[in-house]
């Protein structure tokens, strides 16, 4: 599978409703991780973009940006899913994080991307597809409050500063936890997918579909209650329909 992600080798292809619901669900874990502060210095940081990092790694680029899109409408229709300090609204579009809000677009497209071209798959190379996908999000996060607001009509003391300004406000305390944060990303995907890989857990696929997760305990508890019965060396025998069926899952089992 050429754009395989953690969401299609757990569950196979989807179908446009589950896509829908998958999308409303990733809005929603994003808007929880908004909502958590840790301490650090020199600034506390949220985990709003370790989320978008991990809806875009584990969905990939399509559906991870769709994702952040719906995330992004929700806020600016007023509900209360952006992180505590950001305005309400439209109002946080034109705020001094407004660029970083468009920028959690390509920070969720540059991790799928990566998810998509095998890039994300061991630790190191997670962690710097996030470092780049984070270091990314500082473009428009810069390039908002230090041109174009001030282009827009934007009369703020944080637009039209220098650049030394936006470097010690908008960039330089938050490296470090983007530096944490991308390392975190990598160990969770790079585990997911070594939960995946693990030979007790997998399951015969074809070129184009793999089962569901669910399928694969089946199988696997089926093939234990079956060698407990002392049956498995008799499968091949019998003419039992059934226990042949049994007989290929466990092929796909082993």
């Amino acid at each position: 599978m050429g754009r395989e992600t953690l969401l299609t080798a757990t569950f196979g292809d989807q179908g446009v409703l589950r896509k829908t619901l998958l999308v409303l669900a990733g809005a929603l874990f994003i808007a929880m991780a908004a909502q958590i502060s840790v301490p650090m210095w020199p600034v506390p940081v949220t985990l709003q973009t370790l989320a978008i990092l991990l809806v875009g790694f584990g969905f990939g680029s399509r559906l991870g940006t769709a994702t952040v899109i719906v995330y992004l409408g929700q806020g600016f229709m007023g509900l209360p899913v952006f992180t505590p300090t950001t305005m309400p609204g439209l109002a946080a579009l034109v705020g001094p994080t407004g660029g970083f809000l468009i920028g959690f677009v390509a920070l969720a497209w540059i991790a799928g991307f990566a998810a998509e071209r095998k890039l994300a798959r061991g630790v190191i190379g997670t962690a710097l597809s996030a470092i780049v996908a984070s270091a990314a999000l500082y473009l428009p996060g810069v390039l908002w409050p230090m041109s174009l607001a001030a282009l827009a009509g934007v009369d703020a003391g944080w637009a039209g500063q220098g650049l030394g300004f936006y470097w010690a406000h908008f960039v330089a305390p938050f490296l470090i936890g983007d530096a944490i944060k991308a390392v975190v990303a990598a160990l969770i995907v790079t585990g997911a997918w070594s939960m995946l890989s693990r030979k007790a857990l997998s399951f015969a696929y074809t070129k184009d579909k793999r089962p569901p997760l669910w399928a694969v305990f089946f199988c696997r508890s089926l093939l234990h209650q079956m060698l407990q019965k002392g049956r498995g060396a008799q499968i091949a025998v019998k003419g039992d329909h059934l226990l042949r069926r049994k007989a290929a899952m466990m092929l796909g089992c082993m």
